[in-house]
């Protein structure tokens, strides 16, 4: 795994937007803010009630709030998808 590319095509802006009075481009999320928030809000929206209590568990476990479990697992799943797009196709 390229770990190098993967963080600059992470720091790449997602949606990348033209300033007119500024005459300058604004960058807004990166796009491993926007995976993490989009993986995030999909663990948030897909909630069962087993699944609740396995992230309480774990978090316990790891002695961190269930939201930093939360957070810490939707970077880890932003960068494993950037590691994955930012390989090389044959």
């Amino acid at each position: 795994m390229n770990v190098e590319a993967a963080k600059k095509l992470g720091d790449e802006p997602a949606y990348p937007r033209w300033d007119l009075k500024q005459e300058e481009q604004r960058p807004g999320l990166t796009k491993r803010e926007l995976f993490a928030a989009r993986v995030m809000q999909g663990i948030m929206s897909n909630a069962s009630e087993d699944m609740i209590g396995a992230v309480v568990k774990k978090a316990e476990e790891l002695g961190i709030s269930s939201r930093e479990y939360i957070s810490m697992e939707s970077a880890k799943q932003a960068d494993a998808l950037l590691a994955e797009l930012a390989k090389e196709t044959p």
